[in-house]
């Protein structure tokens, strides 16, 4: 009997700004759907340094999956970059403008990148940032090896997932 490699799997959510709570009742209800993730996932915050995600990325046994929505993407791509990463899903990322996003592919080649129509958030992250931080959208799509277009708004966290991956990303 073959073993499922999926089982070995751990999850990594980073969740972006004012989205903790989305995340948390995200991963309750993957669990009363998926019991046996049980234990396989951990979740940090944009707010968490990438040296300390990629530290603790560096404990896990097998592959790991990066999931990171908004800042919490940007976030995930400096993770990718600093440690193993077999998936890295980046959900309407945010990010820094100089991001060397073909950086982050050569650490994370296989990589789902969903986008979500640009709305208000789009048009004020960069002035309220100084112009260092920017939506990422479309640019990141000659990077990341999947990109999915949604007609899902930013802050729509649960339907993002599970509409336009489902879960179901670790057959990518």
């Amino acid at each position: 009997m073959t073993r499922d490699p999926s089982s070995d799997r751990h999850y990594i959510f980073i969740s972006g700004f004012n989205a903790a709570r989305a995340v948390e009742d995200y991963i309750g209800h993957l669990l009363s759907s998926r019991p046996e993730l049980d234990g396989r996932w951990t979740r940090f915050s944009w707010w968490d340094s990438p040296a300390r995600i990629a530290a603790h990325v560096s404990r896990l046994d097998g592959p790991v999956t990066l999931i990171g929505n908004s800042l919490g993407g940007g976030r995930a791509a400096q993770v990718a970059v600093a440690s193993k990463t077999d998936l890295l899903v980046t959900i309407d990322p945010f990010g820094r403008r100089d991001a060397d996003l073909a950086r982050v592919a050569a650490h994370a080649p296989r990589w789902l990148n969903i986008v979500a129509p640009k709305d208000w958030l789009g048009h004020l992250i960069e002035p309220l940032s100084a112009g260092r931080l920017t939506r990422w959208g479309d640019r990141v799509e000659p990077h990341a090896s999947h990109t999915l277009h949604s007609a899902r708004r930013h802050a729509e966290f649960w339907p993002l997932m599970d509409e336009r991956c489902g879960f179901a990303m670790r057959d990518i």
